[in-house]
């Protein structure tokens, strides 16, 4: 993006270089408050890394400037300002900017907030796949002993009271999820460049709570083996990456995602990952609202920092896309006089909706080491129940499984189920009894449990 000609230190010190009179008063604090915000948003915006999020939020603090103070003269410093004049013209040359820019990076609410953290979400197929999502972290922020930098939600981007996660710490910039042993699916534009792949690092398990990461829990980029962004007006709208970590991860099985075909408009959908470099959070209660021909866009609740989030169908499981684009995540507000953040909002149906890669035009995965439902291991046996109660006589057979039986998911029609990985029923453990008409959620549980058996 090309620089404009209005340097920044004109903006906020020279504007209106007339002598101070004695009847202009000083700036209110507010005036003070939001000038800086400019000022801020101006550095991001024109750094040498920045991109289509850090010049919407300077629009952002722009417009909201104008609206307040568009026509004030105060005294500033000792000088006399009027910046209403510059600003406009600043706010034009970067909103035509923005017109041709992708806005590279997911964010905002749709209805009610449905992010959750991992370890409070009660479903236990969601928790299960947030094991093999990651957040990206500078590699800088990881100190020697693991230990996570202490800046919060709320001081990073000056968040209004009341806002949640405001006390969380947010040291990710993007997300990403694990599709081999050592292989990991992020967005295109988190990882352009081997200078990106060596200067972030990937971790495990970073969920409320953690401040310090375990040596296991972090990994390495070691190559990129495809990295593509493509323009929603120029191409079809695919944005991933496909990166080998250094070494095969440990405890964390990669996720089955979709291989053909598509998901269908109005289906669920569920993402997990890092917004706004959160801990991770689980969002569900989206849908898809339309499909294009590289992606597909949904109501998803995401920020900055959800960008190669895992997008999973919410009644398979499977990886259905790859987080990447989305509408402005914060817009600003005043508190007692103070200008802070607040989390944008939209209606369900409303906005442009978030675009979601779609996992089926991702290029570059190993095919081999895909893993689907069906890999299943034939020497693990099963035992069905007919039972109404725990406390009755149990009514079982045993039978080695195969392919077309755990493909076929028939064990959520029975009234219970158990797995174990051998024949020997004093081995088993029983995971879900009851009545049949009562225990869907159990038998879900013990149909996740059983399917970590056989990845």
């Amino acid at each position: 993006m090309k620089k404009i000609n209005l340097l920044l230190p004109v903006l906020l010190s020279m504007t209106l270089m007339t002598a101070c009179e004695d009847k202009v008063e000083n700036c209110s604090d507010q005036f003070v408050t939001s000038y800086n915000s400019v000022k801020s948003s101006y550095m991001s915006a024109y750094s040498a890394t920045s991109g289509a999020e850090e010049k919407a939020n300077l629009v952002n603090d722009l417009q909201f400037f104008l609206n307040s103070f568009e026509a004030t003269k105060c005294k500033l410093d000792g000088k006399e300002v009027q910046p209403g004049a510059e600003m406009k013209a600043l706010l034009a040359e970067v909103s035509s900017k923005m017109m041709s820019l992708e806005k590279s990076l997911p964010k905002v609410i749709y209805g009610d907030d449905d992010r959750i953290d991992v370890l409070d979400n009660p479903n236990a197929m969601l928790r299960r796949l947030a094991n093999s999502t990651a957040a990206m972290i500078k590699a800088d922020d990881i100190a020697a002993d693991g230990s996570l930098p202490t800046e919060t939600l709320g001081e990073s981007f000056n968040l209004c009271p009341g806002e949640r996660f405001a006390e969380q710490i947010n040291p990710a910039v993007c997300s990403g999820f694990l599709v081999r042993s050592d292989v990991l699916v992020t967005a295109g534009h988190c990882i352009r460049t081997e200078a990106d792949c060596e200067n972030y690092k990937w971790a495990f398990g970073f969920y409320n709570g953690v401040t310090k990461l375990e040596e296991s829990q972090v990994y390495s980029c070691k190559s990129i083996l495809k990295t593509v962004v493509n323009s929603k007006t120029s191409g079809n709208g695919a944005d991933f990456a496909v990166i080998q970590l250094d070494r095969k991860v440990e405890g964390r099985k990669p996720l089955a995602f979709r291989q053909s075909g598509q998901v269908a408009k109005g289906a669920g959908l569920v993402v997990i990952g890092h917004p706004s470099g959160l801990p991770t959070k689980i969002a569900g209660g989206a849908n898809v609202r339309s499909l294009e021909s590289g992606y597909l866009v949904a109501n998803l609740d995401t920020f900055g920092g959800n960008s190669g989030s895992a997008v999973f169908n919410a009644t398979t499981g499977e990886v259905e896309g790859i987080l990447v684009r989305g509408e402005l995540d914060y817009v600003s507000d005043v508190v007692d006089g103070n200008v802070c953040k607040r989390v944008n909002k939209c209606a369900n149906d409303g906005c442009d909706g978030e675009d979601v890669t779609k996992i089926t035009v991702v290029e570059g995965i190993p095919a081999s080491q895909i893993p689907s439902l069906a890999d299943v291991k034939k020497n693990v046996f099963g035992g069905v129940y007919a039972l109404t109660s725990m406390g009755g006589a149990l009514k079982y057979s045993a039978f080695e499984l195969d392919n077309s039986v755990i493909g076929g998911k028939k064990f959520l029609d029975l009234c219970g189920l158990q797995s174990a990985l051998s024949s020997d029923k004093s081995d088993w453990t029983a995971q879900a009894l009851g009545e049949c008409d009562k225990v869907t959620a159990e038998l879900e549980t013990v149909y996740d449990t059983f399917v970590d058996q056989m990845l």
